[in-house]
């Protein structure tokens, strides 16, 4: 089994699209107390190369329950809106307390595909991909880090939502 993500998500025209995500209206029974403006990943994938002229961001893929916000990413996808993400990864630490100990933020993400996958007996999951111009990885207890820009010209551009949470 693997460790929980929580995903927030912004849209630069719909506002924060994972707000009530969480909630037994959006996903029944498997809310998380705390969690509530948070969509629950179940797995993630990114992809960075090395050209041996520098980086490529190759995108990333997630899966996670068909919810409330489901069908505010499909109007994201439809309209090309600009989306800025946040993945936040919790562990069971030597304590049996789950920490958020890494942290992924990408800026000028945008859907690139959405795959609902509804199947007799297994939960109503979607894998959606995105593309992103800037990516940041924590990882808050080592305290490492790392970050890369994609196009550094079009780094003002970039959505930041007004209401930016802190990591640390």
């Amino acid at each position: 089994m693997s460790n929980i993500v929580y995903l927030t998500v912004t849209g630069e025209q719909q506002g924060n699209i994972s707000a009530g995500c969480g909630t037994t209206e959006s996903i029944g029974n498997r809310w998380q107390s705390g969690h509530e403006d948070e969509i629950f990943t179940f797995s993630l994938a990114n992809r960075i190369t090395n050209t041996g002229l520098g980086s490529q961001l190759q995108g990333m893929t997630f899966c996670k329950l068909i919810d409330k916000s489901t069908p505010l990413l499909i109007n994201s996808i439809n309209n090309n809106e600009q989306l800025f993400m946040e993945f936040d990864f919790y562990r069971i630490n030597r304590f049996g307390r789950w920490e958020k100990y890494y942290y992924i933020q990408l800026r000028g993400a945008f859907l690139s595909a959405i795959h609902h996958q509804i199947i007799q007996n297994q939960l109503d999951t979607e894998t959606i991909t995105v593309s992103y111009e800037f990516i940041l990885c924590q990882h808050l207890i080592a305290n490492t880090e790392f970050s890369y820009l994609a196009l550094p010209e079009n780094y003002n551009r970039l959505f930041l939502p007004n209401s930016k949470k802190q990591n640390k």
